[in-house]
């Protein structure tokens, strides 16, 4: 605390019963003064302050040019958001709980963070008002250390994924940032991505009071090295070095462990006094999302190649098999450790309880998304959502086994999953007594790194079933619904499954008339955008309008130069292009080289943000200029537009206000390509 000074620490002198040194109590703070002591301190230091008015390294007269030529005006841009944030309620999230403490979040815009101790309620952080004066300002990870005095958040200013930590203290208004990376280093912009300042990363993580660990990116945004940082002396370590992988430390009870990850495989290290002992070697599509250390044993969750195992060992060499599923369709997405009781939930819907015996506790309808929340005084939370049910949260007691109900939410709309077999299905949406012939239809897809497709509650959604659309989510091969063997199925050597899969959805729709091509729009974002762009090339006239966002269109280019973000991470994901077969069969479906330009495509919108550093805007670009040679647009007989917005990255907008305001520049794309006007 800068603002603690010798001043201030005479004024205290007599609290400091052990005759501690200056510096252990300006560190140590709350062991000498009340909560309401420290807050009279005044202290209203803010290195926040600093990042307002500096130039963005993304925007200068070119890229002032280009989004002024790919603008979008919006026509009943306003009336549509007001109709969605109607859907939008506050939003209470506990990041820590005991019996007597509680640290949480309630979220109307942006959120405001609460500490709770002793049933007194301080407020010790308002993005709202952080915020004020910022176009972007996300919170990537806020994390309270042990002891609860500090929490340290990170902020990312523009959305290129460069983020800042700063330090507070829970009952002290100031704000210092950590001095975490080397300022002189020169981050890449993103109009040099495509060609040929180690900064922060979204992720830290606490391992005592005093230190934290962080990865920081490359010049060029991929996740570089991990250190260790400690807030009082500044001192700050070299910890591990990655190669085109993912790094992630997790502390579980006496022991802190590092994760390198690339998209389907696992290598676990232990960290110990500022090294690392690898505990658990790579194997090609085997992870580990769940690692846990109680009472002198270790509890593994091991995922592999679709059998998934959970084990114990207290040495790393001899396992006990405590469960195993072999049914390469589920898998499990979650596991909690409560006094040597595991819990654990299968595809989303199924929870079950391991002892001595495993016993299953619940069943949810598969439209629903389950996970747990806290667990505090033998009450363990699961929380579950559908995309338009809001989260609800059912306390499941852990001694008595009693499960308290479910209230479902009484509204004027159906949610219901439609199989057309066991390995590809829908979910549908649409308002009570709409005629599912022939209607308005929206598909939204995605198909990739075996992602569940759990986006939340989406409230805009509402909007367009009250519009008389029915809306639909597409479950193909690629993602994660089918557990690993649909994910095998859709990537690498089998990508175009996902594809295919999606097209067999439409087929479907048309078959049984939900809709027809002209009543059709295809929508899909980041990767969902190379599904959308190759299913386009396969069977350009298949819909009526299609929307892509940032999307990943340049694969081969992308994956062929480490320098580009997710470059070379990708590889394990769709391809390593310097192996012959894998480059063949990329080359089979690349968007750019199987565009025709005698196809009948549809109307499409393209839209991406400057600061983007996952899919730079060059992708979407390159894209849309190639569609230009297109007949039909070249022609005018169908609609061709690319929207760049100046102001967000990969996430559009920060603040619950401005992500919704995205949806409804989406919607009213959507309601001028149909011709509806709002009364």
């Amino acid at each position: 605390m800068k603002c603690f000074s010798r001043k201030i620490y005479k004024k205290y002198k007599s609290h400091n019963l052990t005759k501690k040194h200056f510096y252990d109590f300006k560190h140590n703070i709350t062991k000498y003064l009340s909560p309401k002591q420290i807050m009279s301190l005044k202290c209203n230091h803010n290195d926040i302050l600093k990042y307002k008015n500096k130039k963005n390294i993304n925007y200068n007269s070119y890229s002032k040019q280009i989004t002024q030529i790919h603008s979008y005006k919006p026509r009943q841009m306003k009336s549509i958001l007001s109709n969605i944030m109607k859907h939008i309620h506050p939003t209470k999230e506990t990041l820590f709980i005991n019996q007597n403490e509680e640290f949480y979040s309630i979220t109307t815009n942006y959120p405001i963070y609460y500490y709770k101790k002793n049933k007194i309620v301080y407020k010790v952080l308002d993005i709202n008002i952080l915020s004020k004066g910022f176009s972007y300002f996300h919170i990537g990870h806020i994390e309270m250390n042990p002891s609860c005095e500090y929490i340290i958040f990170n902020v990312d200013f523009i959305g290129n994924r460069v983020y800042h930590l700063f330090l507070k203290h829970i009952f002290c208004d100031e704000i210092t940032e950590l001095n975490t990376f080397d300022p002189k280093k020169r981050m890449m912009s993103v109009h040099e991505t495509l060609n040929q300042t180690p900064n922060n990363s979204d992720f830290f993580i606490w391992l005592d009071d005093k230190r934290i660990s962080y990865t920081i990116n490359n010049s060029y945004y991929n996740t570089n090295k991990t250190y260790i940082y400690n807030i009082h002396s500044h001192n700050n370590k070299l910890l591990y070095k990655s190669n085109d992988t993912f790094v992630e430390v997790k502390s579980t009870n006496n022991y802190n462990i590092l994760y390198d990850s690339d998209y389907n495989s696992d290598e676990i290290y232990l960290i110990e006094d500022n090294t690392t002992t690898i505990l658990i070697k790579r194997q090609k599509d085997v992870c580990y999302p769940f690692i846990e250390h109680y009472d002198g044993i270790w509890y593994i969750h091991e995922s592999n190649k679709g059998n998934d195992i959970i084990k114990s060992t207290q040495n790393f060499r001899t396992f006990n098999i405590l469960y195993k599923n072999n049914n390469p369709c589920e898998k499990i997405t979650q596991i909690e450790n409560h006094f040597n009781k595991l819990y654990f939930i299968i595809s989303n819907n199924s929870i079950y309880r391991l002892d001595d015996k495993l016993e299953k506790i619940l069943d949810i309808d598969s439209i629903y998304f389950i996970r747990f929340g806290n667990i505090f005084c033998n009450k363990l939370e699961f929380i579950r959502h559908s995309y338009l049910s809001p989260k609800y949260i059912q306390y499941y007691n852990t001694e008595t086994n009693y499960l308290s109900k479910y209230k479902k939410i009484n509204q004027p709309y159906i949610e219901k999953n439609v199989y057309i077999h066991s390995m590809l299905y829908f979910t549908l949406m649409y308002k009570k007594g709409h005629s599912l012939k022939k209607s308005k239809f929206i598909l939204y897809g995605y198909g990739s790194y075996g992602d569940d497709f759990d986006r939340g509650y989406l409230p805009f959604i509402f909007e367009l079933l009250d519009r008389g659309f029915i809306v639909a989510f597409a479950h193909i091969r690629g993602g994660g619904e089918f557990g690993f063997k649909g994910y095998n199925e859709g990537r690498l050597l089998n990508k175009k499954n996902t594809f295919l899969d999606f097209i067999e959805i439409i087929k479907y729709l048309y078959k049984h008339n939900y809709t027809t091509k002209e009543l059709l729009t295809i929508w899909g974002r980041s990767a969902g955008g190379l599904l959308i762009s190759c299913v386009l090339n396969i069977e350009p006239d298949i819909c009526h309008l299609a929307l892509l966002g940032v999307p990943f269109i340049t694969p081969i280019l992308t994956m062929k130069d480490k320098h580009n973000p997710l470059g070379f991470e990708s590889h394990s994901e769709f391809g390593n292009p310097f192996i012959p077969e894998h480059l063949k069969y990329l080359e089979s479906y690349d968007p750019l080289s199987h565009i025709n330009v005698n196809g009948n495509y549809p109307n499409i919108f393209i839209y991406t943000n400057l600061n983007d550093t996952l899919v730079p805007y060059k992708e979407p670009l390159m894209y849309y200029e190639a569609l230009k040679k297109v007949n039909v647009f070249k022609e005018n007989k169908k609609e061709l537009n690319l929207f760049i917005d100046p102001l967000y990255g990969h996430i559009q907008g920060s603040s619950s206000m401005k992500k919704q305001e995205y949806f409804a520049r989406i919607i009213d794309v959507i309601y001028k390509s149909y011709k509806i006007e709002m009364k």
